[in-house]
């Protein structure tokens, strides 16, 4: 089990800190004259992204799984109830990575399309890093709760 719970946190650590850090440079390249070479570093950098925040959140995604149904186990043969901040983690947390893996990933496919035509607009890539960013607001209530573990 503590492996698994080093490979959440690390998962967790990685998913959160890259998606700010790639959010924060996205956004900042947005803000520079429009222009080809502009578009071909704001495509690379979303391309790139994928190769460390999406294993990160399948990574605490599957760790998460793991430790829910391996205590969920020894709670159920111990007659203990589910408490609110474990079901709190496992809805939230399953719809937060689920959330970055399917919806971020549509979205910045859609701004990788957008940022390769002639008149390359921002507006779908500023969508993918506001949903980012909400995605990683809402990991870190998330986080909260796990850690305050409320009753």
């Amino acid at each position: 089990m503590s492996l698994a719970l080093f490979l959440h946190l690390f998962g967790l650590m990685i998913w959160i800190g890259a998606s700010v850090t790639i959010g924060v440079l996205l956004l900042s390249i947005c803000k520079l004259d429009s222009s080809a070479s502009r578009n071909q570093v704001l495509t690379g950098i979303l391309k790139k992204s994928y190769m460390l925040i999406h294993p990160a959140a399948t990574v605490v995604l599957a760790t998460g799984f793991y430790m829910l149904f391996s205590g969920w186990q020894k709670m159920i043969s111990q007659g203990t109830p589910k408490p609110f901040w474990l079901t709190f983690m496992q809805h939230g947390g399953t719809l937060a990575a689920v959330l970055s893996l399917v919806v971020a990933s549509i979205l910045s496919g859609k701004a990788i399309k957008q940022l390769a035509q002639k008149d390359a607009q921002t507006g779908m890539l500023k969508t993918y890093v506001w949903v980012t960013f909400a995605t990683v607001l809402f990991s870190l209530v998330i986080l909260y709760f796990a850690a305050v573990k409320p009753v």
